[in-house]
């Protein structure tokens, strides 16, 4: 499948990197940073896309791998093992959820030809904190992408196993979703990333995974672009939770803010003296779950399992007075996205005498963005790999151009 885009995005890192490394400086060998032929590979990456407020929460996306400008490949570290993994992280993301990565080969490749590729493989098991349940494991997940003409481009989605969570709280096999298919789990017990108040309150979820289909699924860095034509490939894993009180709690809440209003004379709302009325009940809206008629078949069954009542997950955050009675909390993970891009124009070139000169790897360094309301992560968390680099390379070369003119001050003196 072949995807036109526009307006490529400049790759800043790619270019500070690669021109702070002496000796490295590529010629007609190398492809042009900007608009050449270009691939990227990401273990993992989480965003609270709506925090139930209908505002954006934080995110956070593993360090990516770019190919190099000459033939080569880049590859992630092995330190990257979870996410989030470091407290910048869990403060952008939310501290319920925590994803292992295990036994990961994440590569993005300029191939001899300049044919660009990328590919990642890992081990996923994605765990709630808040309920300690083990919500999903993607074993051996393998998503590669080979872009070999503009015409004629590879992207695949493969993993040997899924397990999902079920509502009586057992993690069971399911079949993978087939094609553009996709598996769906409703009302699981377990939360969302963030922390919310829900004392006397159901929370359950809904679980969605399908494959990547578009260059718009995925959770990039600002660094990581498109071109004309471009692959994809990846998991991506949505999550609705759902925060709704019970009709104890609003009985309770109601009898409260009626005995608050008695102790001031006055009505809650108007300011006026208290007027005794009845109180409509209030009634969850469920419009927003998607039809789970598409659901791929599962070999355990669990999706025809009797729910039974979902526990009440106690959080810190305090609950406004003004705030709904029911909160969708809206969260996307994608799971080894890839992609690969090229020019309109193309053509793979002869390997016949290919330039032998060591290639760069370079690694576009973790994102992490902060909710709104919270501070900045730490700059340590979002200085562009290649800056301190630069730096450095700047701060030495001034240091030698004076001991160089220093030098030089004391020959003319001792001519003199």
């Amino acid at each position: 499948m072949v995807r036109n885009v526009t307006k490529p995005a400049v790759c800043a890192v790619a270019a500070v990197a690669f021109a702070a490394v002496p000796g490295t400086a590529y010629g007609t060998e190398g492809v042009d940073e900007r608009t050449g032929p270009v691939g990227y590979a990401n273990a993992a990456a989480l965003a609270v896309v709506d925090d139930g407020s209908g505002a954006g929460g934080g995110s956070v996306i593993s360090e990516t791998q770019r190919s190099p400008l000459l033939p080569g490949t880049s590859r992630l570290s092995p330190n990257r093992s979870r996410l989030p993994q470091s407290d910048a992280e869990r403060d952008a993301a939310g501290p319920n959820y925590l994803l292992r990565i295990g036994g990961h080969d994440i590569t993005a490749t300029l191939r001899d030809t300049h044919v660009p590729a990328a590919a990642a493989e890992a081990d996923f098991v994605l765990t709630d904190r808040g309920s300690d349940k083990t919500v999903l494991e993607l074993r051996a997940a393998r998503s590669e992408v080979e872009c070999l003409s503009p015409d004629r481009v590879r992207e695949r989605a493969t993993a040997d196993r899924l397990s999902l969570l079920t509502r009586d709280g057992q993690l069971r096999a399911v079949d993978l979703p087939k094609g553009d298919g996709v598996v769906k789990r409703e009302d699981l017990p377990f939360g969302p990333p963030i922390e919310v108040e829900s004392d006397s309150a159901t929370v359950t979820s809904d679980v969605t995974i399908r494959r990547v289909t578009s260059f718009d699924q995925l959770l990039r860095q600002d660094q990581w672009r498109d071109g004309d034509v471009t692959a994809v490939a990846g998991w991506l894993v949505e999550i609705v939770t759902h925060v709704e009180q019970t009709e104890e709690s609003q009985k309770s809440q109601e009898s409260q803010e009626a005995q608050d209003s008695e102790q001031l004379g006055q009505s809650p709302e108007s300011g006026e003296p208290a007027v005794e009325q009845a109180t409509p009940t209030d009634t969850t809206d469920s419009s927003d779950t998607t039809d789970s008629s598409d659901t791929t078949d599962t070999s355990a069954g669990s999706d025809t399992e009797t729910s039974t009542n979902p526990p009440s997950i106690a959080t810190s955050t305090a609950r406004s007075g003004g705030q709904a009675r029911a909160r969708q909390i809206r969260t996307k993970l994608v799971l080894g996205g890839v992609s690969c891009s090229l020019p309109t124009d193309f053509t793979a070139r002869d390997t016949a005498g290919a330039s032998t000169r060591p290639s760069v790897p370079l690694t576009i360094p973790a994102g992490v963005r902060q909710p709104a309301q919270q501070s900045a992560a730490p700059a340590a968390d979002n200085t562009p790999l290649g800056v301190g680099l630069l730096g450095g390379g700047v701060a030495l070369g001034a240091l030698a151009l004076a001991l160089a003119r220093r030098r030089g001050s004391r020959a003319g003196r001792g001519q003199e």
